[in-house]
């Protein structure tokens, strides 16, 4: 069942369009992050200077993911899941840190993106 939703998922949207989200979200969960240190008093460049250099890398290993599925169309689906898995990471980071700022979320919301993000880690694909 998870797999036929990911097909067709695949063919309505394209690997360029989750990356424009996914940035986004690297984006909203940066400044999330930091209005969450500020809060609790935590706030260090340090901190954030290393946050970023690790979604930067993100960013980069999944342009050259991109890159590598125009260059071997058989890792579309594998570069697809990936970005997948890592716009449910950043979603549950910003959920994470909106939380920890006193944000009243929704159970099914934080509980929601758990699970999705726990099936996609354990995912078996085959194509």
């Amino acid at each position: 069942m998870e797999m036929e939703f990911l097909l067709k998922l695949k063919e309505q949207i394209t690997l360029e369009t989750i990356y424009y989200i996914f940035t986004i979200l690297v984006a909203t969960d940066i400044i999330t992050g930091v209005i969450k240190a500020w809060k609790k008093g935590g706030f260090k460049s340090r901190s954030l200077r290393d946050g970023m250099f690790g979604s930067l890398a993100e960013l980069i290993l999944l342009i050259l993911c991109i890159l590598a599925s125009k260059l071997v169309p058989i890792t579309s689906f594998i570069v697809f899941v990936v970005l997948l898995v890592m716009i449910f990471k950043e979603l549950s980071s910003i959920v994470e840190n909106l939380v920890e700022c006193g944000a009243k979320l929704p159970t099914w919301l934080t509980k929601g993106l758990k699970v999705y993000t726990d099936k996609l880690d354990n995912l078996d694909i085959k194509e």
